[in-house]
Order: C-alpha cells, then sequence, then structure tokens
C-alpha cells in the first residue's frame, strides 16, 4: 500500500489519535460526512477523501466505511465506524487505541509489512533513487529489551505508562505485548515503589533496559531523594534483581556492571547507553554490516556509540576507527576492547561528527566504513564521504526521509545504492529501521 499523500495539490488535513469530544470552541463539530477508507497514510493513519481534500483517520484499514465528525479545519474529532474492511484483525494489546505506542495493531500482517516495505521505497522514490528492497526482517513481539515510560504522581497514584497519541496524557498500562516480559513484570513493582519515593505532584521520565546481565532503570525528574527514599530504592533493587538504577542523574545503585555482548565481547554500557530496541534486530544489523565489509580491511565507525558495529568488525580481524561523541561510550568502546585483547585492532576517537565532520582527507587510506547516525541523519558527514575515495559504505538508519536524503548526496557524488534490507524493530508502529550498501 503506498503512502497516500503524494497527489500534491490537494490539502491533507489530520485527524486527532483519539476520537475527540465534540464541544466548543477548535473542537466544535463543523459538519458529519461518510466516507471510505482507501489505503493507510505515512503515520498508520486510514485516509479517506472528501470534496476539500485528505482525511487522515486513525485506527482504520483500507474498506472500512466511516462517518466522520469534523471540526474546524476539517479536523477529524470524531470515528463512527459504520462497516469493517477485510484487512482488519484483532488488536492483541487491551490498551490498543488509547495508549500512543502503536498505531497498526488491527492492520492483517501481510497489508502490514506491504505498508512497511513500501514506507522505504516511498522515501526512496521521492529523492530519484530506485532499488530492489530486500524482504523486511521481522522481529517477533515480546522481544523488545528497552523501553522508554511517562510517571506522574497523582493523589490516587502513580500513573505509569505511555502518552496517549497526539496528547501528553498517560496511559496506565498492565501489558505490552511487544516489550520482553521481564520488562512488563517489573512495572507493577515499579509503579509501587514509584508511589513511595516520588514527590506528590512529581513527574519523571523512566528507561528501562534489559540488558544481558540484568535489568537497568534510569529515572529522569527533578523529584529530590531524601535518605528515607534512598534506603528504600536499595531495598528494592535488590527485591527485584536489578543491575543498576538511577535517579535525577545520579547513580543510586549499582548491585553490578549493565553488560552486554557482542561478537562474543563482553561490553560495560554506561548509565542510559543506546541499545537497539531487540537482541534479534542488533543481530541482524550486525550480520549485514560484516557480510557487506567482509572484503574491506581497514574500516571507520562512525557515530560508534559504545561499539556494536566497531567491536564485531575488529573482532573479525579488521582495523578499525571508531568516532563518538559520548565520552562515557568511548570509555566502555576501548574498555571492551582492552579486555579482550583486541586494543590493536580498533582505536576509539571522541568527536562530535555534526560540527566537525570527517574530512575525505581524513578518511584516506580506508576502504570501508559504517555509520549509524542519530534519527536527523548525517547531513553534515555525507558531503565528506561522498567526495571519499572509500570503496564501501554502510548505513544503518531509523528513519527512511533523512536515509533518503543523505543517499541521494552519496550518489550525487558516484556511489551506487546496491542492496538496502528493512528491519521491523518498531513493530506495530510507524517507524522502520533500514541497512544499506553503497559502493563507489
Amino acid at each position: 500500500m503506498r503512502n497516500p499523500g503524494r497527489d500534491g495539490h490537494r490539502k491533507k488535513r489530520r485527524g486527532g489519535r483519539g476520537p475527540g469530544k465534540p464541544g466548543s470552541g477548535k473542537n466544535a463539530p463543523i459538519r458529519i460526512i461518510e466516507a471510505e477508507i482507501t489505503a493507510i497514510g505515512s503515520q498508520g493513519d486510514g485516509v479517506a477523501h472528501d470534496d476539500d481534500g485528505v482525511l487522515h483517520v486513525p485506527y482504520t484499514v483500507p474498506g472500512d466505511r466511516v462517518r466522520l465528525t469534523l471540526g474546524k479545519g476539517g479536523s477529524v474529532i470524531k470515528v463512527d465506524r459504520l462497516s469493517g474492511g477485510d484487512g482488519r484483525v484483532a488488536p492483541a494489546c487491551s490498551h490498543f487505541a488509547i495508549c500512543g505506542g502503536c498505531a497498526l495493531q488491527h492492520v492483517r500482517d501481510g497489508d502490514y509489512e506491504a505498508w512497511k516495505r513500501d514506507r522505504v521505497i516511498d522515501a526512496l522514490g521521492k529523492r530519484g533513487l530506485h532499488v530492489t528492497i530486500d524482504d523486511m526482517i521481522r522481529i517477533p513481539p515480546g522481544v523488545r529489551r528497552r523501553v522508554r515510560l511517562g510517571a506522574q504522581a497523582t493523589q490516587k497514584g502513580v500513573v505509569l505508562g505511555f502518552k496517549q497519541g497526539g496528547s501528553h496524557h498517560l496511559v496506565d498500562i498492565t501489558e505490552c505485548p511487544v516489550t520482553s516480559p521481564g520488562i512488563v513484570a517489573l512495572l507493577p513493582r515499579l509503579r509501587a515503589v514509584l508511589e513511595e519515593c516520588l514527590a506528590p505532584g512529581a513527574a519523571a521520565e523512566i528507561s528501562v533496559t534489559l540488558a544481558g546481565s540484568g535489568l537497568e532503570v534510569v529515572v529522569e525528574t527533578i523529584s529530590p531523594l531524601e535518605m528515607a527514599e534512598r534506603v528504600r530504592l536499595a531495598q528494592w533493587a535488590e527485591e527485584v534483581d536489578l543491575a543498576r538504577l538511577a535517579w535525577g542523574g545520579e547513580t543510586v545503585v549499582q548491585r553490578r556492571a549493565v553488560q552486554v555482548t557482542v561478537s562474543g565481547i563482553t561490553v560495560d554500557l554506561p548509565e542510559g547507553a543506546f541499545l537497539q530496541p531487540s537482541q534479534d534486530g542488533a543481530a541482524a544489523l550486525e550480520g549485514f554490516v560484516l557480510d557487506a565489509l567482509r572484503g574491506s580491511q581497514s574500516v571507520a565507525d562512525l557515530y560508534a556509540g559504545w561499539g556494536p558495529f566497531g567491536l564485531a568488525l575488529a573482532a573479525s580481524g579488521k582495523t578499525v576507527q571508531a568516532y563518538e561523541s559520548d565520552p562515557a561510550q568511548i570509555n566502555a568502546l576501548t574498555g571492551a576492547a582492552l579486555r579482550a585483547g583486541l586494543d590493536q585492532k580498533i582505536t576509539a576517537w571522541e568527536r562530535d561528527l555534526r560540527h566537525r565532520p570527517l574530512l575525505a582527507d581524513d578518511l584516506a587510506g580506508l576502504d570501508g566504513l559504517v555509520l549509524d547516525p542519530p534519527r536527523a541523519g548525517a547531513m553534515e558527514q555525507v558531503g565528506e564521504l561522498a567526495i571519499s575515495a572509500i570503496a564501501t559504505l554502510v548505513y544503518v538508519s531509523c528513519n527512511p526521509a533523512s536515509f533518503a536524503r543523505d543517499a541521494r548526496v552519496l550518489v550525487d557524488g558516484g556511489y551506487q545504492l546496491e542492496r538496502v534490507t528493512p528491519v521491523d524493530q518498531f513493530l506495530w508502529s510507524p517507524h522502520v529501521e533500514l541497512a544499506a550498501m553503497f559502493r563507489r
């Protein structure tokens, strides 16, 4: 199913994630129409048309017949489904359509897979790039190893969960079929200890990571800790067997190192370090990188983080120059390399590639390179890569749009985009990861 919002002159209008409450002001109902959903849009909403343009209708599928209450500016403020399309299935989670974490649980699996793959095709096509896309690597439910939750202390207790789509309202969750059972099982006990330690009315953002050595909980909040709360958190960490607990930028409990293993190398992760969402996805991306660069001997790893690609490449016998802006992650990488006896194979440098990109001359002598930039892409760096002499580039991205923009620069510089593999690490969401290979 193609992204339908490409008809240029037509005005697009997006509905909110929830059904809305018709009332006064900007949500006052203007008119009611009946329409048929014809496609799924780029954010997972169903797409319908009226005389004035395109309407985006959440939680619908092609073939649905709907009655829409429209507000000011054509916003969709209420949806009544009159009949269902053939591609509709029962969602996997009781919170679906309330919690904003998932947008597509109601879509038939084959349609969902085709839509995700088409997101990559469409992003490339908009930049005039056409390449055969590999079959998407599917990551199953129940294996996500890191989540970011919101918490709010209220008079009735702590609300812990994800934000409702298009809203700052938190949905208190009791299940999440996307996430590892080890994290889901922690949530009731996390909610309970927050009720003891989070100040009345305080809010927090909480990252929970399931590493190889156990769970890490990082609580970002301005709510202070008194001695009694510190004692309670230490006791709780023991009860639930946490590896590490941080609160407000301070490590409160460290019972053991938070560790992961890549290519047989154990890495001690710094607090809150980025991990690929799933071990299966990380393994798929690592395999792609190693395969694409198997003929290279001297390679660079840009936006290296704690070294998931660089260490794997070094372990395969290559000489690696790694670049990363975060000194804590550099220390994790170099420490792991030293313990593994790879310190002569990989060298790590602290460098902010956004503000100080490597110049083409800096890359002389390399025959391979991998980059895994943030979601915004690597616009500042790819211009130099495009005029480099590196034979093979591998680009890992979680944003098809920024990837396509950067890929256009590389292709214009003389690289051939040979292969793109989508990886569905963000199950039932509009997001898709990909890995791509370019050859000079």
